[in-house]
């Protein structure tokens, strides 16, 4: 226990950013270039992540996110977002808070570029009265009534955050509610961290910067477009550290919206693979302008023998209302 927590704080930036079951569904926290590339003109998603509980105190995530197109001229629509997300564990929490702003240009029919930057801020906090420690053993047991006699200068420490990103979005056709598109996808690509601001550990470290990037494509079955398949790719780069998550869902059409309201049924199934890390199954139902979703993960790195195998629990809702103001299809 006390190996995993010292890690929490002695580790650089890399191991201390949040990650999702839902990775694709988080677009504002993969790159600002992401912003106001969604189907319709809004979007809002809440999570909740349990991490680890086999292993001391489970990391714990949750938080919310969203953007929305704001206006458009003739071929480019503007567009703002952001999210914020805390996460604790142990002794240790950190939260993030994040905005942006992004221009997406039309260049062609059914071809889109993104372009945008935003800025944020990072709060963490440590208590190391609340960890286990070495001095702390009295020859038979952990005591926690025996004084460690460490010291840090610092416990708490806020630091400023900048962030730029691009995205590129084709589709065959423009969107349809009752309908897959026969063939669509996004490529991006986000850059964070980009004035090094130090961070909370024991050498004051500077974060460095993070390269994200994402692949997410949909590609419609059948003559009548009613099931597709949604894979994707996500690769992270910061440092010396790296991850590689890749994935898939097959979607299908339970019900069609009626002539009176929008009321079609979505539902998700599929799973992914973080390399080294953990095998994840996914679910998840839209309905109308909502949806929700649960993953479950599982430990695949050498940590599954303290976690048992567990690797997290993740409850995902959106809220998307089927509204296309200032799109450019």
């Amino acid at each position: 226990m006390l190996l995993v927590s010292f890690s929490v704080i002695s580790n650089r930036a890399s191991a201390q950013d949040p990650h999702f079951s839902f990775s694709n569904a988080f677009v504002e926290y993969q790159s600002p270039g992401l912003i106001g590339t969604q189907d319709n003109q809004m979007s809002f998603q809440m999570v909740y992540r349990n991490q680890w509980r086999n292993v001391g105190t489970a990391f714990q995530t949750y938080g919310l996110s969203g953007n929305s197109r704001i206006s458009k001229t003739t071929n480019t629509s503007f567009s703002v977002g952001g999210f914020i997300f805390n996460q604790s564990a142990f002794s240790y929490s950190s939260l993030l808070a994040h905005v942006a702003a992004a221009a997406n240009v039309k260049l062609s029919e059914g071809k889109i570029m993104s372009v945008g930057i935003g800025s944020g801020t990072r709060y963490e906090s440590l208590n190391p009265d609340e960890l286990m420690w070495t001095d702390q053993f009295n020859g038979y047991e952990y005591d926690p009534n025996i004084q460690h006699g460490e010291y840090f200068d610092r416990q708490q420490k806020a630091s400023f955050d900048l962030s730029a990103g691009m995205s590129y979005k084709f589709m065959s056709e423009a969107p349809n509610i009752d309908r897959f598109t026969k063939s669509s996808g996004t490529i991006s690509a986000g850059f964070w961290h980009l004035n090094q601001g130090k961070r909370l550990t024991l050498s004051d470290e500077q974060a460095d910067i993070k390269m994200v990037f994402m692949t997410d494509l949909l590609f419609a079955m059948g003559q009548d477009k009613k099931a597709a398949f949604n894979p994707w790719v996500l690769g992270m780069l910061q440092g010396s550290a790296y991850e590689l998550t890749a994935g898939g869902d097959f979607r299908f059409f339970l019900k069609q919206s009626d002539k009176y309201s929008v009321s079609r049924a979505i539902f998700s199934i599929g799973g992914a693979y973080r390399l080294n890390d953990a095998a994840m199954a996914r679910i998840m139902f839209d309905y109308a302008n909502y949806g929700i979703g649960v993953a479950y993960e599982m430990n695949t790195s050498s940590l599954k023998e303290a976690s048992k195998g567990f690797g997290c629990f993740e409850v995902f809702l959106k809220y998307s209302p089927m509204t296309k103001s200032f799109s450019l299809y």
